[in-house]
């Protein structure tokens, strides 16, 4: 029988029954079973509702590693069993022994993926119903009401947003709302702050911490302020920032955590909102790392572009919200980096696709569920008129281009009508982008005017 394949390919016909020619050959597999009755009420509790054991198979069956010593012992290399044909492989076989000898290390997250992905370990799973209803139930989506504190006039999908963020919460998997710009991010999670202030889960002495570029700290603090005003907040930036004030939101930036590490790690904080996440988007850097260091129960990361150059800004942007995951940056690479960017690998791309979509929720605006939910748009024209000095200054570029297009031809006359242009344009917005000289008071620009009235 082992020179099958070599008989063959030399050109000898074999007569052999089908049967045979589809023997099986013993394989290992990972058993995943329930070990409590309780129902899993995080994916934190799955390492105490579930275990994990080697299961040696032929096909479909299981078989004590006894039984497969005795049929080896027979001294063929094919025997029956269960109506079906088998090869026995010595060596193939012990090095299956020798792997079962090992023990199962597995954690709470090794069970979710796992169970997303069909396999431990390299090896498929097996795993029954009871099981499978277990992550049936985790992955379930509950409703949740909005709060009573909450002001605002959620649209359908903003709500769907908000409904998955307190689920994604209370099952303890860390998150990232990767809705495009300007579909409300900051709005969903406002709604989820004020559902876990009024479910005690935020409070003033375990406060969510909100990490933001510094250019959007006055935009969080009026938006809190705005649609969940029993939210407090409290802007810890700035030289005179006190660890001292007590908020239900600390709002900080990404620099201030960096370089006020040790007094935020005092803190442990409720929840953690990374904001614009693509700031931690190199998980190598001291920014990420001073990130990562903050102590937290959980973490929601907010960007409207998750992977702006390579697979790797999504692995820091996660990595810093659940920890460990995607395994180790060097695996990640090997694993998906490397298949998916390089090869395109298919089956890769949709593991990958499998692997994220728990902790992953992202909208664009040319969804059809997206769009039925917005409004028309909304277009109002408003003409602005030159102020005196923008009209001198525009006459005198055109004349002056007037006159140097006279000694010019070919590539350098349309050279020049291209800086003509520019410069007009630069002029119609404000005097001051076109010569340095010239005031910069908003008064000197018609455009500026009109947007301050």
């Amino acid at each position: 029988f082992a020179a099958m394949d070599i008989l063959s390919a030399l050109g000898v016909s074999l007569i052999i029954p089908k049967s045979l020619k589809k023997a099986l050959t013993p394989h290992l597999r990972v058993a995943i079973s329930k070990t409590s009755d309780e129902a899993a009420q995080s994916f934190v509790s799955l390492k105490e509702l579930l275990s994990v054991s080697w299961k040696l198979q032929i096909g479909d069956d299981s078989i004590d590693p006894h039984v497969l010593d005795q049929m080896i012992e027979q001294g063929r290399s094919y025997v029956q069993f269960k109506g079906q044909f088998v090869h026995l492989d010595e060596k193939e076989i012990q090095k299956l022994k020798k792997r079962m000898e090992k023990e199962l290390r597995f954690s709470s997250l090794d069970l979710l993926k796992a169970h997303l992905l069909g396999t431990f370990e390299d090896q498929p799973i097996i795993a029954d119903k009871q099981v499978k209803d277990v992550f049936d139930s985790l992955l379930a989506q509950k409703s949740a009401k909005l709060p009573a504190c909450f002001t605002a006039q959620l649209r359908p999908y903003q709500e769907r947003g908000y409904q998955w963020l307190v689920h994604n919460h209370n099952i303890g998997l860390g998150s990232l709302l990767a809705d495009d710009m300007g579909l409300g991010k900051t709005v969903q999670v406002i709604a989820l702050l004020a559902h876990l202030q009024e479910n005690q889960v935020i409070h003033l002495k375990k406060p969510a911490l909100i990490i933001v570029p510094a250019s959007l700290i006055s935009n969080w603090i009026a938006e809190i302020n705005r649609f969940a005003p029993s939210l407090s907040t409290y802007a810890f930036h700035g030289q005179k920032r006190s660890e001292q004030e007590k908020a239900h939101c600390i709002i900080t930036t990404y620099a201030t955590v960096r370089n006020d590490t040790e007094l935020l790690c005092k803190t442990k904080f409720s929840v953690a909102i990374l904001d614009e996440a693509q700031n931690i988007k190199n998980n190598q850097t001291s920014q990420s790392k001073a990130v990562q260091k903050i102590k937290y129960d959980w973490a929601l990361a907010l960007t409207g572009t998750p992977v702006e150059n390579r697979l790797l800004d999504f692995y820091s942007i996660v990595d810093s919200v659940m920890k460990g995951y995607l395994g180790s940056r060097a695996s990640f690479v090997q694993q998906y980096s490397i298949p998916i960017e390089r090869y395109q690998d298919a089956r890769t791309s949709q593991a990958f696709k499998t692997l994220t979509a728990p902790l992953m929720l992202r909208r664009v605006k040319t969804d059809k569920t997206v769009i039925a939910d917005l409004p028309d748009k909304l277009v109002s024209d408003k003409y602005a008129n030159l102020t005196l000095e923008q009209k001198i200054l525009y006459q005198q570029i055109v004349e002056q281009t007037e006159k140097t297009l006279q000694d010019k031809d070919g590539i350098s006359k349309k050279g020049a009508v291209f800086a003509l242009m520019t410069a007009l344009k630069q002029v119609c917005c404000h005097p001051a982008l076109y010569c340095e000289t010239a005031g910069k008071e908003a008064a000197l620009s018609g455009k500026t005017t009109l947007l301050l009235d």
